[in-house]
């Protein structure tokens, strides 16, 4: 990317006079195109025309100026885009950000190479300082943009172009302590914090504390959003919570306390995910269904586990169980046959699930999940319950329920055979 500026300057082509008396005139010399109009023109600056055009800056670039504009490639936008999980195309970007961005970019004046200096700053169209690192064989700002062609003359100003974007100051100084979202190629819409790091969800959490203490807090740091920057339709900022964990505060969302992963090196990276034998899973704002782990407690008061054969007995320990996205605990009916509901009780005490399943934690799979009558959920062909006096987030009274009869619906869950 070396620079010379003696040789990289556009000049307006003149038609050659014709050495014929047939063609005695010279072709008229074409009007000088202002910085848009060249931009346009030119097919490495494609992406910046449409950044221009869609923060609004397409009159301001053509006045009359002048203006000296630092003009990054398509390959440098794309860096960009492929630099944060949340810009995924152009259109993904705020239109008040990308607008500062571009204006970043702008001086307000004539700025030929020849007066750049090493260590100089130049104050940009949107206030803040931008440094000249290098000026030689290759001009650099920021220690960031190498200048690949310069002092391209337009009608109103010169053009700079350069192989990377550059981004002001008081937006590369990112809050890590801000909710945002992304979408992830596997997972869809993921959860992050300001940095891009994806955040998690712990079956353990099922009643809405913190239960990840000790060591685990060590590998699962847990997060606090200051600010929140999500833009979807599937997000509800009405359920972005907090709780109190040992005197530091702790964001939750629909009651789930959210956290990183320390393995989690990358903006993006999900190494988290299936973690703690599936007991970690991705935050998402939109799951059907969720993963949870704790001590069973049935409506009589006593403490139950499911032993290993899938006998619900009086005991101490936590045992993983189905609810919803809102914490509500999952259970089948043993007197069920596959894909037929034979509970005909009171409704009341019994509901049936009925939400579409139709995003899972990915330890799950979609296709053990069914739908038959009256649009009641199945698991394995097992029809899916709700107890009626379950009234808080994990409770789970319904084990110790008609003669235990009603047990929770978890992983190990067989599947019922037409038999």
């Amino acid at each position: 990317m070396t620079f010379n500026k003696n040789i990289l300057l556009f000049a307006a082509f003149f038609g050659f006079m014709a050495c014929s008396d047939d063609d005695p005139t010279p072709e008229p010399e074409e009007d000088p195109k202002n910085i848009v109009e060249l931009a346009s023109d030119t097919p490495n600056l494609s992406i910046l025309v449409q950044a221009v055009t869609a923060a609004g800056l397409v009159n301001d670039l053509s006045a009359p100026g002048p203006f000296t504009v630092l003009a990054p490639t398509n390959q440098a936008f794309q860096a960009l885009l492929d630099s944060n999980p949340a810009w995924n195309e152009l259109s993904d970007i705020d239109t008040d950000v990308l607008r500062q961005v571009l204006l970043y970019h702008v001086v307000s004046g004539s700025v030929p190479s020849s007066s750049l200096s090493a260590n100089q700053e130049v104050t940009m169209q949107n206030g803040e300082l931008l440094t000249v690192t290098q000026v030689g064989s290759t001009v650099t700002f920021n220690d960031t943009a190498d200048v690949i062609t310069a002092d391209v003359e337009a009608s109103n100003g010169i053009v700079h172009i350069i192989d990377a974007v550059l981004l002001p100051p008081s937006l590369t100084a990112v809050n890590e302590n801000t909710l945002m979202m992304i979408e992830d190629e596997t997972f869809g819409n993921v959860f992050t914090d300001g940095r891009g790091h994806v955040l998690y969800y712990f079956a353990r959490d099922v009643k809405g504390a913190n239960n990840c203490t000790g060591g685990c807090a060590n590998n699962w740091p847990i997060f606090y959003a200051e600010e929140i920057m999500v833009d979807d339709p599937d997000f509800d900022e009405d359920l972005v919570g907090q709780i109190d964990v040992d005197g530091e505060m702790q964001s939750t969302y629909n009651g789930w306390p959210l956290y990183t992963f320390v393995n989690d090196e990358e903006p993006g990276d999900t190494n988290g995910e299936g973690g703690g034998g599936g007991n970690w899973y991705v935050a998402k704002p939109d799951y059907s269904l969720m993963l949870a782990n704790d001590q069973l407690v049935g409506n009589d008061g006593n403490n139950y586990i499911l032993s290993e054969e899938g006998v619900l007995e009086m005991g101490d320990g936590n045992t993983p169980y189905f609810t919803d996205f809102d914490g509500r605990t999952l259970y089948r009916f043993r007197n069920d046959v596959a894909n037929q509901s034979n509970y005909g009780g009171n409704v009341a005490n019994w509901p049936d699930f009925t939400t579409p399943v139709t995003i899972v934690p990915s330890v799950l799979s979609l296709e053990d999940f069914g739908v038959i009558a009256e649009n009641q959920v199945t698991f394995r062909s097992n029809p899916i319950y709700y107890y009626g006096q379950d009234a808080e987030r994990g409770e789970t009274k319904g084990v110790s329920a008609g003669g235990g009869n009603w047990p929770i619906i978890n992983r190990s869950t067989a599947a019922l055979t037409a038999e």
